[in-house]
């Protein structure tokens, strides 16, 4: 096959980073890879969330009765080992099938015949753990298994792995970030979020002094120690942006004045 169709991984990777989520990706990705290889349909199964079937996530077929074969697919699932999927999820190695009459674990086989559908292939779709699930491939003629082919699918297969894992892991980061948001803003005490090199990555934005004569002394940085001074007898809120600013402050030492809280903040060096 070394003159034959070609993986189209420019145009993959160039897909994948453009995508705005794996709705967008999936369908153009199938039809990439099925149009360089000749197969009239494909569709990509994911585990579901307690990694005990693959159910459907995406597709591509080409116009016509095809499409018939991806509207009742999308309703079913598929046990680890069962259904072509349902193999090449346990398996983790790609699998192919010259003709899906003649193979016994193919729930859909009758369903693919009656549409036309003889050839069917399918790759994991690889994460850093193992297979996340399975992309699989139907064309319209009997055709025997093509090493040279799978591989380069198999190589698409990582692509989208990667893809997939990097979106969970952004998802499972935003989350994350807003759990902790939640909890400091909710928070009636003054919390602090740093990080190791002692720059603050979130605080809660309003914080009261109770005394006209309190002074509130921080070392929150390596280098820098900040005193707050009231100037007012009012309880006062100030900015969170300004805080920030001057707590992550290392070079020199400042006078800044924050009329607008009635409050002067003086910063200097901790280095000795």
């Amino acid at each position: 096959m070394s003159a034959g169709p070609r993986l189209p991984h420019f145009a993959l990777v160039k897909l994948l980073a453009e995508a705005a989520s794996l709705e967008h990706a999936t369908p153009r990705f199938i039809e990439l890879i099925a149009g360089a290889f000749g197969w009239s349909a494909g569709a990509l199964w994911l585990a579901d969330a307690e990694d005990r079937v693959l159910v459907w996530s995406d597709g591509w077929t080409e116009a016509g009765d095809v499409a018939e074969f991806a509207a009742r697919s999308r309703r079913l699932t598929f046990p680890r080992g069962i259904g072509l999927p349902g193999r090449v999820w346990a398996d983790g190695e790609p699998a192919w099938v010259a003709d899906v009459a003649a193979d016994a674990n193919l729930p859909r086989a009758d369903l693919a015949g009656a549409l036309g559908l003889r050839a069917a292939a399918a790759i994991p779709v690889y994460g850093d753990e193992g297979a996340l699930g399975a992309l699989e491939f139907l064309g319209r003629e009997p055709r025997e298994p093509d090493a040279e082919a799978l591989e380069a699918m198999r190589t698409a297969g990582r692509q989208l792995g990667q893809y997939l894992e990097r979106r969970r892991a952004e998802r499972r980061l935003r989350d994350a970030e807003a759990h902790a948001a939640s909890i400091v803003r909710g928070a009636l005490d003054c919390i602090v979020l740093m990080d190791a090199t002692g720059v603050i990555r979130d605080f809660n934005v309003i914080y009261r002094l109770g005394s006209s004569t309190e002074r509130l002394d921080g070392g929150f940085g390596p280098t820098a120690g900040v005193g707050y001074y009231r100037r007012s007898n009012d309880t006062f809120a100030w900015d969170v942006q300004l805080f920030v600013a001057l707590t992550n402050y290392t070079a020199g030492t400042q006078e800044i004045s924050a009329n607008t809280f009635g409050l002067t903040v003086g910063v200097h060096l901790n280095n000795e």
